[in-house]
């Protein structure tokens, strides 16, 4: 059975993920069975660092954040809006969150750590470098 990601976001960190998600051999064994299931841009015609299905793009990121499908969110947008509100909707619907994004981490990190905890939907732990979810 493979997980099926939601990716926000496809800049460079975007870009670098799905190139990482859609080459098995890229990836600790573990997480062999991944697929890039939707990913959330802000405009369909831009050209793209990577080759995406067209069918898989949305500018609707919140259909990713509810899909049912979609068992895990990545979210590599930047900035502190939608970023905070997105990784909310995508806790309170079940599901498991990554991000890159240091801004939304450090400004409200203990809001999403809060939710993410009542959910039950992962643990945060506090590292000697910094943050992390484990």
């Amino acid at each position: 059975m493979a997980f099926k990601v939601g990716l926000l976001g496809l800049g460079t960190v975007g870009g670098g993920t799905v190139q990482i998600l859609q080459d098995p051999d890229q990836r600790q064994p573990l997480i062999r069975e991944l697929e890039v299931h939707r990913v959330g841009v802000r405009t369909l015609d831009k050209p793209r660092p990577v080759s995406i299905p067209a069918d898989r793009l949305t500018t609707d990121l919140e259909s990713i954040v509810r899909d049912p499908e979609i068992d895990i969110v990545v979210e590599v947008l930047g900035g502190l809006e939608p970023s905070r509100s997105l990784i909310l909707e995508a806790i309170n619907h079940g599901k498991h969150v990554v991000t890159a994004n240091k801004a939304v981490i450090s400004r409200f990190g203990e809001e999403i750590f809060t939710a993410a905890e009542k959910r039950g939907s992962m643990s945060f732990s506090k590292l000697p470098w910094g943050a992390g979810f484990r």
